[in-house]
């Protein structure tokens, strides 16, 4: 028997040798965790994932025709969605039909823009949101004139925020080559690489004067290099020539790269 128990005194509070006495009620501060700072960093990545998902724009089942007055894109849709060329005048409002892919895929939307420029902003603002594919048709029996022009357009397209962040599918084409001076699309790209080189120098310059440092479009291309459509990326851009002026056949080209984006 222990002397406490034949004393008939209390029990000792000292604990046994090499165990540290913890005052009752007290307890570690949970930031002293070895494990805290991993477990806050994890959940932070989370939050930021689900709410990178929930903001990012999904493409949406539209594909926009768009290029200057008198390039061919109202033929282009009335070949693609009504599979016949007609006559066709010089729209102010954007026409829109369905697309039903060959391989058996859902149904794609097409809106063929006005070429206009007071007009063409307005529906592009109120189209590119969401847009799964633009289709940029050039005249390549234009001459240099057709091809700034169309090159005003696509640096519009290749520098829009609301491109950039959604990255439909991008195909350039090179129409009216059943014309005697038509230009081959090799001949067409150098060209609008080109000419876009200019137009993000001429841009930036004019940014510059009037004291914008910055500007809400993407800058295009790599920084003190020439203009290449190889660097667009992320974006995809293709290239296709033909005649929206002959049968459908000329298309397939188009009607195969919607099938593939479908």
């Amino acid at each position: 028997m222990s002397k406490q128990e034949r004393g008939g005194g209390k029990p000792s509070s000292t604990p046994p040798p090499g165990v540290s006495k913890v005052p009752l009620g007290s307890s570690t501060p949970i930031w002293n965790d070895p494990m805290f700072i991993p477990i806050v960093i994890a959940v932070a990545l989370v939050l930021l994932t689900i709410l990178f998902l929930l903001r990012r724009k999904s493409k949406g089942r539209i594909v926009l025709l768009v290029g200057p007055t008198d390039v061919g894109k109202s033929s282009m849709f009335s070949q693609i969605v009504g599979g016949k060329n007609i006559e066709t005048v010089t729209s102010v409002t954007p026409n829109e039909g369905e697309y039903i892919p060959s391989n058996g895929r859902a149904a794609l939307t097409i809106k063929d823009l006005p070429g206009h420029e007071r007009v063409r902003i307005k529906f592009w603002d109120e189209s590119k949101v969401g847009s799964r594919g633009i289709v940029c048709v050039v005249d390549a029996s234009g001459g240099n004139k057709a091809i700034r022009e169309s090159a005003e357009i696509i640096y519009t397209v290749l520098t829009d925020p609301a491109v950039t962040s959604v990255r439909p599918n991008i195909l350039i084409f090179a129409n009216k080559q059943d014309a005697p001076l038509a230009k081959a699309i090799t001949v067409v790209k150098t060209q609008l690489e080109r000419e876009l080189t200019t137009l993000r120098m001429t841009k930036s310059a004019g940014l510059t004067s009037i004291g914008g440092g910055s500007s809400s479009g993407k800058f295009l291309g790599k920084m003190d290099k020439d203009f290449e459509f190889a660097h667009a990326a992320p974006l995809k851009v293709e290239f296709a020539e033909g005649s929206c002026n002959l049968d459908k056949k000329e298309l397939a080209l188009v009607t195969s790269w919607l099938d593939t984006i479908a």
